[in-house]
């Protein structure tokens, strides 16, 4: 084999300690694994799920070009991490998946042309099982966006996580804990993207007010496109009999809460994470009263134990610990022109997905009806007793002027002359006397 032929798989084994990472368990974790191997799925102890299942969960690839230490470059496309979209164009992940490329650096080689790609796509095999070599890196997935920029925790230090475990790269530091959780690692970071996601509703990221609800054996559900078996790898082959590179859930439960961190699962029987599942997300629902009730609590960091690896259950970040940095990131990259989303600058809160509330709907009020304006009533005309015309030509008719005579209707009904005033009776003979006076004369 020649120089050139040994450096090959050198290279390789490096990158699948540093990105896919081996499992390494102790000779007393033997009988365990025998134990467990029969029944061990995805994630570990968990079942392959759709990309319509959990969808804000995504891969994280790496690209770029391998310069090793004997001047022979090649090319990569391969798998690094898990994350999740927590805006359009914002993915949570681990502080160490976005320093990938320096983790191989610090083993010697360096990767130029560097990028970093997300992928929601279900099965990406391909990428975990020939990331480079003589046949040509696999294809970037149809889905692909780029990545535009990251940055990681300022207090996340790469060297602390020599120790290996889900997230670590297994190589025996000296800097992690011997065992448990801790406040002090910070591994969380975040990828802005060149373009935003519409395909995807993004995850709701856990608010400080509702921590309260983040306990011990509150129930969560993993996703990652990690080992899918504790089993030591082969690090030549980074899926080892152990698959990866496919998206992989369980449900499982919190079984200790710290102030920064949670270990996720316990022991073998559990649903736990594993290498490659690195960034991604655990999930759990909340009582709430907004209309999303599932929220992203944890993500995936390290090993819980550095001896017993992926035996045990690993350990995540808590997002609401780091909720002020996350939001104060993602408002300074709104700002810095960085962000291609920018509707809600910081952390988008629940609120923001509620369905805007209906008014309830009112019936009609019934106007009064109002009565009828009766009209008052009219008094009833009395009929007009029919009065005969005067007749010229008979000037003694009855009721006629001059007869002397006045007809008024009796009580019996009849008719009754009223008789002539005394006064008129003693004109009579005078005015008789003056005619024959007259006549006489003549």
């Amino acid at each position: 084999m020649t120089k050139c032929d040994r450096a090959l798989p050198f290279v390789l084994g490096l990158l699948a300690l540093v990105l896919a990472v081996s499992c390494s368990p102790t000779p007393e974790d033997a009988a365990t694994a025998e134990a467990v191997e029969a029944t061990e799925a995805a994630i570990i102890n968990g079942q392959s799920c759709a990309s319509t299942s959990d969808h804000s969960a995504l891969a994280m690839i790496l690209t770029g070009e391998i310069q090793s230490p004997w001047g022979q470059n090649m090319p990569l496309t391969m798998l690094a991490c898990t994350g999740t979209l927590i805006a359009p164009d914002v993915v949570l992940t681990a502080g160490h998946c976005v320093h990938s490329h320096k983790m191989v650096e610090m083993m010697g080689a360096k990767i130029a042309n560097l990028k970093y790609y997300v992928s929601f796509q279900a099965d990406l095999a391909a990428l975990a099982e020939s990331g480079m070599g003589p046949g040509g890196p696999a294809q970037l997935p149809a889905d692909a966006v780029e990545v535009k920029a990251f940055v990681a925790h300022p207090d996340f230090d790469l060297s602390k996580l020599g120790g290996g475990g889900p997230g670590g790269p297994g190589g025996g530091g000296t800097t992690m804990p011997a065992k448990g959780l801790t406040d002090q690692f910070n591994d969380i970071g975040l990828l802005f993207l060149a373009s935003e996601v519409t395909t995807v509703e993004p995850a709701v990221v856990l608010d400080t007010a509702e921590s309260s609800q983040l306990i011990q054996q509150a129930k969560v559900r993993i996703v990652g496109y990690g080992q899918t078996s504790p089993q030591q790898s082969n690090p030549y082959n980074p899926g080892g009999g152990a698959s990866a590179g496919i998206r992989t859930c369980a449900d499982t439960f919190v079984n200790e809460v710290g102030p920064a961190e949670l270990q996720i699962g316990a022991g073998p029987e559990t649903g736990r994470k594993c290498h490659g599942d690195s960034g991604g997300p655990s999930y759990m629902t909340v009582t709430t009263e907004h209309d999303r009730k599932v929220r992203v609590v944890g993500v995936t960091s390290r090993a819980y134990d550095p001896q017993a690896d992926c035996y045990v259950g690993g350990v995540d970040s808590r997002v609401d610990y780091h909720h002020k940095w996350l939001d104060d990131q993602m408002t300074k990259h709104c700002d810095g022109g960085v962000r291609v989303w920018c509707d809600v600058k910081g952390i988008i809160p629940p609120s923001h997905y509620d369905k805007p509330k209906e008014e309830p709907k009112q019936e009609p009020k019934e106007e009064p009806k109002e009565e009828p304006k009766k009209e008052p009533a009219q008094p009833k005309e009395e009929p007009t007793p029919k009065t005969e015309p005067a007749n010229p030509n008979n000037p003694g008719a009855p009721g006629q002027p001059g007869t002397g005579e006045d007809p008024t209707v009796s009580e019996g009904g009849g008719c009754q002359l009223t008789p002539t005033p005394p006064s008129l009776i003693g004109l009579l003979p005078l005015f008789a006397l003056g005619l024959l006076r007259r006549r006489r004369r003549r």
